[in-house]
């Protein structure tokens, strides 16, 4: 039978860790709770969006504007995202005709181009559109931008301007 005496002295005669293992410990531990610590400071870890909530396209109107013949739109990417232009309507809502342009230039930035699609108009910026077409003076005439957004969901919206030709 064993005494209580040799059961109590094995219990305390165990060693501790060396101090150097209990020095590398602290090292370990020391380095993980910085790296932690780093992570959230740092923004790494965002906190999740609220659900159904995405980025959104969105172009507005700044201006549009005009003279004989010509007239000029100011786009401003007002969106979370890049986007692209990808059609240019006119009508002529006095007669409800569709005008046809003899010339589009879409400026953004230092690029132009000349037909759609054009792009991409990112966060922020602008876009200059100038439109040459057979626009009668007193006329109202409706111009409407379709974008193209990477966004989830996908698919086009269209942006609404709308002028009236001056003499």
């Amino acid at each position: 039978m064993v005494s209580w005496s040799k059961v109590k002295a094995k219990i305390f005669s165990k060693k501790a860790i060396s101090p150097i293992i209990a020095t590398l410990l602290l090292i370990v531990m020391a380095v993980a709770a910085a790296a932690i610590a780093w992570v959230f400071i740092s923004g790494i870890l965002r906190p999740p969006t609220a659900p159904g909530v995405y980025p959104s396209a969105s172009l507005t109107v700044e201006s549009c504007s005009g003279s004989t013949g010509t007239a000029v739109l100011k786009l401003l990417n007002t969106g979370d995202v890049a986007l692209n232009i990808t059609d240019i309507r006119i009508t002529d809502r006095s007669t409800g005709t569709s005008v046809t342009p003899t010339s589009v230039s879409i400026t953004i930035g230092t690029q132009t181009w000349s037909s759609t699609p054009a792009g991409p108009l990112d966060r922020g910026q602008n876009a200059y559109i100038t439109i040459t077409a057979s626009f009668t003076t007193g006329h109202i005439y409706r111009f409407t931008i379709t974008i193209l957004a990477n966004v989830p969901g996908g698919g086009s919206t269209d942006v609404v301007a709308e002028a009236t030709a001056q003499p």
